[in-house]
């Protein structure tokens, strides 16, 4: 993850290394710890995503212990733990307006919090295991790149389902909007990148 001047790695020893441009030695931040649902695992959770807010004043990190911690980009220091998932977290991702952070984990869920006070806004349950996801532009649609092959595309207005993607032929762990909405490429398993026209679904939505 970069952004600016620096750049951030999430590391599976529970601690993120930051590099500040010029500087060969990073700045090490720990806090995930342990592992949700895990046995015979060691004390440290991995860190396996990141997301910086618009703007680039914080960012987020989450992953095997099932917290998301919100840091101040320029202090480097914690300013919230939000807890509530119950297996570890797959993905985090902001709103483009950085009003909203959404996270991902292996118990089905993705939920939803006030990227300015952490409360969390609502709970969408997927039923599946979404590795990755991405907001629309417009913020009205959740993309979710899921474990049974599909792409879920949530509404965000009535958070609810509105439509499913399919045509992969193995699990989905990335997806993306385009920088106008239009489209949606999403990368699987199965070896492909597909990109599907998102204006039908908008369209069919209305």
């Amino acid at each position: 993850m970069a952004h600016g001047n620096w750049t951030a790695v999430g590391g599976g020893d529970g601690i993120i290394r930051i590099w500040d441009e010029g500087s060969e030695k990073p700045v090490e931040l720990t806090g995930h710890r342990g592992y949700m649902k895990a046995t015979g695992s060691s004390s440290e959770g991995g860190v396996g995503t990141l997301a910086i807010r618009p703007g680039g004043n914080q960012f987020a990190s989450a992953g095997l212990d099932g917290t998301v911690r919100i840091w101040d980009a320029h202090s480097r220091t914690t300013v919230a733990i939000l807890r509530g998932h119950i297996d570890i977290i797959h993905w985090v991702g902001y709103s483009p307006d950085g009003r909203m952070l959404a996270s991902s984990a292996s118990d089905r869920t993705v939920r939803l919090w006030d990227a300015d006070t952490g409360e969390l806004q609502a709970v969408l349950e997927v039923g599946t295991i979404a590795f990755g996801g991405s907001f629309h532009p417009t913020r009205q649609r959740l993309a979710l790149a899921c474990a049974d092959s599909t792409i879920r595309l949530w509404d965000m207005t009535k958070l609810e389902q509105a439509a499913e993607l399919r045509g992969h032929a193995a699990y989905v762990h990335a997806v993306a909007f385009s920088p106008d909405g239009t489209l949606l490429a999403s990368a699987s398993g199965d070896g492909t990148v597909r990109i599907w026209s998102t204006i039908p679904q908008m369209r069919s939505e209305k």
